[in-house]
């Protein structure tokens, strides 16, 4: 697939984790509150967006590495996560071309991405040093 499906303005994805960061909800924060499992620590956000897949997670997060090819929605991240308490680091580019410059995570979100990967087993094998199960997937199913 050349064409990415997220055609929508930015400011759609900024307004929801700005809505997810103020009443702290989505798929990452309700598998991680739910569990018996410790604060996720080190968070490893894969096509971060605004923020709203790891921003959710903030009071629990103790380092966060944004992944995202859109250098202005990781500024957006980055200007919600020091609101937060947190210093992002910033890696522009694509999974996993840049996986080696990712710091090894606790937890790794990954949502509303894997529709536009090709192949699945090399982008989930590049997960620094994440232990197995810590991962937060959510994405809508693939129609073609």
């Amino acid at each position: 697939m050349t064409e990415s499906p997220w055609v929508l303005p930015r400011e759609v994805f900024a307004r929801r984790a700005d809505r997810l960061s103020r009443e702290p909800a989505g798929a990452s924060y309700d598998r991680e509150r739910a569990g018996a499992r410790p604060a996720p620590g080190a968070v490893l956000d894969v096509g971060a967006g605004a923020g709203a897949a790891s921003l959710p997670l903030a009071s629990r997060i103790t380092a966060l590495t944004a992944v995202d090819t859109d250098c202005e929605m990781l500024a957006r991240l980055a200007s919600r996560a020091r609101d937060a308490g947190l210093e992002a680091r910033l890696l522009p580019g694509r999974w996993p071309d840049v996986a080696d410059q990712a710091a090894p995570a606790d937890l790794v979100t990954c949502h509303n991405v894997l529709y536009n990967v090709p192949d699945l087993v090399p982008f989930i094998e590049r997960s620094p040093g994440t232990p197995a199960g810590r991962w937060s997937w959510n994405s809508p199913p693939r129609t073609h």
